[in-house]
């Protein structure tokens, strides 16, 4: 799901370039809309994917229409992560990341999580919590990797063609 904004027309156009079916929506404008194609798409067999932190953040707190998409459609949330070795950090209010040219990157995927469809209102926030965890501590680890060598060379490890 990306946002109807401005900013969500130039990532849907990148997502429609990588192949993925683009839909449109958010908490504050087209979201029922939005949720109603997930669920279609979701039927169909196609995979979701969703920006956490909605159109005006703050940065890193989990909305609750994630859980609500993951509930509508049966499918787990899987914590996706991207960090870039060499980057720039755009000055905005979720310091988007854009990959340097030839850098290297690493995109993590955390376990999947299920939100039942009967969850009580009391473990929905228990458990959007623990998503929003999850993430904040696969970004943390991960972007240690960068500072450890060793780590390095074991992610990226390349065979000789001689090999």
């Amino acid at each position: 799901m990306i946002s109807q904004s401005r900013d969500g027309e130039f990532i849907a156009h990148i997502v429609k370039i990588l192949g993925w079916e683009p839909v449109r929506g958010s908490s504050t404008r087209g979201g029922r809309e939005a949720l109603t194609k997930l669920n279609e798409l979701a039927l169909n067999g196609y995979r979701i994917g969703h920006i956490v932190d909605g159109p005006k953040g703050p940065a890193g707190i989990i909305k609750p229409g994630l859980l609500k998409i993951a509930q509508a459609t049966g499918l787990p949330i899987v914590p996706t992560i991207t960090s870039a070795q060499k980057r720039w950090t755009v000055n905005s209010w979720d310091q988007f990341m854009i990959p340097k040219i030839f850098s290297r990157v690493i995109i993590r995927f955390g376990k999947p999580i299920y939100v039942p469809s009967d969850i009580e209102a009391s473990k929905f926030e228990k458990k959007r919590k623990h998503i929003e965890n999850e993430l904040s501590r696969l970004y943390e680890e991960t972007d240690r990797f960068w500072d450890d060598p060793k780590m390095i060379k074991k992610i990226f490890k390349t065979r000789r063609k001689n090999q």
